[in-house]
């Protein structure tokens, strides 16, 4: 702890700075803040064996709020590790912004004796949960893909420490000069923290001599080169957190310098590190390759530096030598001195053999399931995804025969009316942009049982209005809050399931189930309007829907978030609200008796939850719902949500202009408007079995032909991956029929053509409108894995935004163009920009997408 701060902390001089809290401030930290800027508090937070810390809340001169988190140390040791964090995590920042809480500076202290350093950065509140394998070692593996030496060595421009201790970090060409002097310092270090040990030191000159030269050496040997890659240098689960805001994994209290990229995984062979499971570096290593030659270079590495981090804890904790002795092959008892020299040689000739032996081969590697669902699991999750998702269609489109009833009913016009269905689009944008990002970082479970219970009691509430316009437009808005948020979160449960090559399979069957709700709404809206001649039964019908829906989820679907249960198996234990109604009936009938032959892999991931059930109301933020709009400042999501929403936005158009179509021309009743939708609902239902397919088909193809091998069990690594033109594959044929429909279709309606021919033209409406805007989301999907549901609801909002603009104005243009006009200029807009659009995905796409993920 630094003293200089523990005195100012108990014994404070008259120039200390004090405001509301338990630690003072210095003068030169308050410099670093814009002027105008109040300080509103500074508390002492979290710990830390050799600093101490705080967070600081401010509010700038224009009102808005900041917090941030200042660490000191005192003396010169102070000053080194102060400056190293500073300009170690400013290079992290540099390189991905994304990874790491930005730094804001280094300095002084203005008082204190002795002196005191400080570094300040931004405060971001996280949890200390043990970080999801595939999202640390997917962000750990582009940071070290991305980051590149501003001199091409290996090291680092000052002193950075790992924990207190420095290290030698100073320039090297070769990557075994490196090491070496990293490797001989540490052990100078320990000699002088701990003394003399003749067995130590003995081996100590076998590494230097034997094991550095074989392991490391080989490395660089026969043309082969080592790319510097900037490391954490001292990752642990006490250096990572999972924001509470945005679900995104951070790292900090780095001593970064540029190394071998597998540097970086050694310390998780550390007996105090609870990465030490073996998923972490499996995980990585399918992310970032071993280097070549593998039966050398991966475990020699990790073993290495597992016996210079175990230097660097006999260093760190004074004169106990608390290395893990097996890292050496010695046994843990602290009698090291009868260990015979004899043996410790043996241990140094059977080091590299022993090495190269339990180095994993690449097919152990990938055989690290992406999930552990087996098919009948996602086959119920299938049924029970597509049960979800098709309340929200089916809701919007039972609603349309009712349009006559409702006006006549609230004694309004048609155009009054309209805002009904504008309020529901509007919301049915909202509800995913709140409710998929939350299902990201709760899970997605709750955030299902939370959106079914409020759908189904809006319902009520709508079957029992009969006077209220106001209150049926109010009622409306709930009703689409509820039953629209299934959409983004069913997505992200395909993404936490389903390896990228084998989506479609999911997807396919789900958007069936989805469209089938728009394929039997208006028929059964038609239907019990014809029969009652009244809407509250069409809304008594929706309540009964929505309690099956909730019973079903309730009882049967298990948690899948990857942010909670990673691939399936870290989720042995759950709360109680994560749990499905069946599995809590089953562990209760059988009275828990399997926890008793639990394996010490299950019982430390039991152990790593424990603060589970204090973190939920923690997860349990909303954030702000047009935050995911961001995504849509980039080139390519910008492309993807485009040919997402202006397809949605003809469709939509299209539907709603039916009722008035085929009652005007074709003087239909309610019922027959209603059945008047079964052959677009019909394309749909095709259209969404056919989409599935010809995804993973196109996946197949586009793989097979730049050689790339699909993995069908870890799930392919989409960085270095087209997959923008996987998924695009057969658009442009697409856009051509969908072209020939619009235009055929109003032609035919302004014409007064056969009834049939409107309806053909439907029917090839459905198909290709859900062709479309299933691909580009699930696109967008797969270009955000680690917020899968997120990017859903940014697709959600932007599609429902422009289909709102496009009813609010469809009765406007109807009368003012006529309907031959209307539809055709439509055409023209979606068909123009989407050829367009789909030609820049397809040759620009891949280029924006990395170097977006390189910011």
């Amino acid at each position: 702890m630094s003293e200089a701060v523990h005195d100012l902390l108990n014994d404070p001089r008259p120039d200390a700075l004090f405001v509301y809290g338990d630690f003072p401030l210095d003068e030169n930290v308050l410099a670093n803040f814009p002027n105008g800027t109040k300080v509103l508090s500074a508390n002492r937070f979290g710990t830390s064996a050799w600093t101490i810390t705080a967070r600081i809340n401010v509010e700038f001169s224009d009102g808005a709020h900041a917090r941030y988190f200042l660490k000191c140390a005192a003396e010169d040791r102070g000053r080194v590790m102060m400056e190293g964090e500073y300009n170690a995590m400013s290079e992290l920042y540099k390189t991905m912004p994304t990874f790491v809480p930005k730094p804001i500076s280094w300095g002084r202290y203005r008082v204190g004796n002795p002196d005191t350093y400080y570094f300040l950065s931004d405060f971001i509140d996280m949890n200390d949960r043990v970080p999801e394998p595939n999202q640390l070692c997917s962000k750990l593996a582009q940071l070290h893909r991305n980051s590149i030496s501003s001199t091409g060595k290996f090291g680092f421009q000052v002193t950075t420490c790992q924990g207190r201790t420095p290290q030698a970090v100073s320039w090297e060409s070769s990557w075994t000069d490196f090491f070496f002097n990293l490797m001989r310092h540490v052990a100078y270090l320990d000699f002088e923290v701990n003394g003399y040990w003749e067995e130590l030191d003995l081996l100590e000159k076998r590494i230097f001599s034997s094991v550095i030269p074989r392991l490391i050496g080989a490395l660089e040997r026969d043309g082969r080169n080592i790319k510097p890659c900037l490391i954490h240098a001292d990752l642990w689960e006490g250096n990572t957190g999972t924001s509470y805001e945005t679900g995104d994994i951070y790292v900090f209290d780095s001593g970064a310098y540029y190394a071998h990229n597998e540097m970086e995984i050694g310390d998780w062979r550390c007996h105090y590190n609870k990465i030490r499971n073996k998923i972490y570096t499996r995980t990585y290593l399918r992310h970032y390759g071993p280097s070549e030659p593998k039966k050398n270079g991966t475990t020699g590495i990790a073993c290495i530096q597992h016996t210079t981090t175990s230097y660097i804890l006999s260093i760190t904790w004074l004169k106990e030598r608390r290395f893990d002795r097996h890292a050496l092959g010695l046994p843990p008892s602290h009698e090291v001195s009868s260990i015979s020299v004899l043996r410790i040689k043996q241990v140094q000739e059977s080091a590299t053999e022993h090495i190269s032996d339990t180095t994993p081969s690449q097919s152990s590697i990938s055989s690290i399931p992406y999930t552990t669902f087996t098919r009948n699991e996602k086959r119920l999750l299938t049924l029970l995804l597509g049960l979800a998702t098709t309340i929200s269609p089916l809701t919007a489109t039972i609603y349309f025969p009712l349009l006559p009833l409702l006006r006549n009913h609230f004694h309004t016009s048609a155009q009054s009316i309209n805002i009904t269905l504008t309020i529901y689009i509007i919301f049915q944008a909202l509800s995913p942009a709140i409710f998929g990002p939350l299902s990201d970082s709760l899970g997605r479970r709750p955030v299902y049982l939370l959106t079914v219970s409020l759908y189904v009691i809006v319902n009520l509430g709508l079957a029992v209005n009969k006077q209220s316009y106001s209150v049926l437009i109010g009622l409306r808005a709930l009703q689409s809050l509820g039953a629209s948020a299934a959409f983004a979160v069913s997505y992200g449960v395909v993404a936490d399931v389903c390896v990228p090559s084998e989506r479609g399979r999911m997807i396919g069957p789900v958007c069936m189930a989805l469209n089938l709700g728009a394929c039997v709404g208006p028929v059964v809206g038609g239907w019990v309007a014809y029969t009652s001649e009244s809407y509250e039964w069409v809304f008594w019908v929706l309540v009964i829907v929505g309690a099956i829906l909730l019973l079903g989820i309730g009882a049967l679907l298990p948690e899948t978030a990857r942010s909670v249960v990673g691939n399936g198996r870290e989720g042995k234990r759950q709360s109680w609200w994560e749990e499905s109604w069946y599995k809590i009936c089953k562990h209760w009938l059988r009275g828990y008796k399997e926890s008793a032959s639990k394996s010490e892999n299950e019982k430390h991931a039991e152990d790593e939850d424990e603060n589970l059930n204090r973190s939920f109301l923690k997860r349990f933020r909303i954030r702000n719902p047009l935050a995911c709009l961001r995504m849509i400042f980039h080139f390519d999501t910008f492309l993807v949500l485009w040919m997402h929403g202006s397809f949605y936005t003809v469709d939509y158009s299209l539907v709603a202009a039916v009722p008035d179509i085929y009652k005007s021309f074709y003087h239909f009743n309610e019922l027959q408007i209603g059945l008047g939708y079964l052959p677009r609902g019909a394309g749909i239902v095709i259209g969404g079995y056919c989409v599935g397919k010809v995804m993973d088909h196109n996946y197949k193809v586009t793989a097979k032909k730049i050689g790339w091998t699909v993995n069908k069990v870890s799930g392919d690594d989409l960085i270095n991956f087209p997959i923008e033109r996987a998924r695009s594959r057969g658009s442009s044929w697409l856009l051509i029929i969908s072209t020939a429909t619009l235009v055929g279709y109003g032609c035919a309606v302004s014409k007064h053509a056969h009834v049939s021919v409107a309806l053909i033209l439907q029917f090839v409406q459905g198909f290709w409108s859900t062709c479309f805007y299933t691909t580009y989301n699930t696109l967008l999907v797969d270009v955000f894995p680690e917020s899968p549901s997120t990017a859903a609801a940014a697709a959600s909002i932007t599609r429902c935004a422009m289909a709102a603009a496009g009813v609010a104005v469809l009765q406007p243009l109807l009368d003012a163009a006529g309907r031959g006009w209307y539809f055709t200029l439509l055409d023209l807009w979606s068909g123009g920009f989407g050829a367009v659009a789909i030609w820049l995905i397809r040759r620009k796409g891949m280029q924006w997408r990395t170097g977006r993920m390189k910011k």
